[in-house]
């Protein structure tokens, strides 16, 4: 499988980048700062890009059969002075891959995209939790819901999955059998208390996701998937 993915140079993004070279995919990294990439593999093509132009995209998608997002960290708009890394980088990655004909795109978002946290359970640890998503995360969470819904409204013709981890850790990769569900809402979680995840855990369950082959009907075609 050859991969387009962007996010390479982050912390989870590496993992990724790693695991799939490791089961001898292709990859295509998709980057702002390519020297930071120090892997050097024949399967590996490195590419400095412009997430926000689509034209640019477009040209480095050629081939490819799936689009991974393991993007992160965005600054302020300097010109909205909103955090909007997110959403306004899917339209341009999506409108590439039409361009190339690919379909299936896996997106990395978050726990409680939908509300803040509202549901993000009672007792102590919930508190702290709703606390923890406002007040240090807040907009990050209200761009990866635009992102989202940016993605039913305007991808209804590819095959989407937005990945939603808890709390991310440094920790290593391990043979946990990774538990999910697919939906809007993840009620059954609230009484889980805060979790945690390693990113490199994160990143193998987001590279075995998207090597499975979907058919329309699937439940994972166009979805939420909450893991942990």
């Amino acid at each position: 499988m050859r991969i387009a993915l962007f996010g390479a140079t982050g912390a989870t993004g590496a993992h990724f980048l790693r695991l799939a070279l490791e089961k001898d995919h292709e990859v295509v990294a998709l980057v702002r700062s390519p020297e930071k990439i120090k892997i050097e593999n024949p399967k590996l093509k490195i590419v400095k890009c412009n997430i926000f132009d689509q034209t640019d995209l477009a040209q480095h998608l050629a081939n490819s059969d799936a689009v991974v997002s393991c993007l992160g960290g965005f600054p302020k708009n300097p010109e909205t002075k909103m955090t909007d890394g997110y959403s306004r980088s899917i339209g341009p990655i999506t409108g590439a891959m039409r361009t190339q004909n690919i379909t299936r795109i896996l997106v990395m978002g978050s726990w409680y995209n939908n509300n803040n946290g509202s549901d993000a359970g009672s007792g102590l640890g919930g508190y702290f939790l709703r606390f923890f998503l406002s007040s240090i995360i807040g907009r990050v969470l209200e761009d990866m819901k635009r992102m989202r819904e940016s993605l039913r409204k305007d991808a209804s013709d590819l095959a989407w999955t937005m990945v939603n981890p808890p709390g991310l850790t440094n920790g290593p990769l391990t043979d946990r059998k990774m538990e999910y569900e697919v939906g809007d809402r993840m009620d059954s979680r609230k009484d889980k208390g805060v979790q945690r995840v390693s990113r490199a855990d994160v990143a193998k369950f987001m590279l075995e996701t998207v090597e499975q082959p979907l058919e329309p009907s699937s439940d994972m075609y166009q979805a939420q998937i909450a893991i942990g």
